[in-house]
């Protein structure tokens, strides 16, 4: 089960909003409600995977942690 009904749950938030020391509890909540009836451990594992993925992507992208697409191509010899 890896439906992406359930994949954004909680991410409707601002960044500023996300999983934070204070909220982590509350996020938790939120993705665990956000799973089918019939999920299993590793479901829950991988939506934590990809939320904390997510979470510290954005956090890069606003930090300017990022590299230009073109960039990347040019480094790895793929053309455009």
């Amino acid at each position: 089960m890896r439906g992406t009904d359930y994949l954004n749950a909680g991410l409707h938030r601002p960044l500023s909003e996300l999983t934070t020391m204070r909220n982590v509890k509350e996020a938790a909540k939120e993705l665990v409600e956000s799973l089918p009836e019939d999920a299993t451990w590793d479901d829950l594992m991988y939506q934590i995977y990809v939320r904390q993925n997510l979470e510290a992507g954005l956090a890069d992208s606003e930090a300017g942690r990022v590299t230009d697409v073109e960039d990347v191509r040019r480094e790895f010899g793929l053309s455009g």
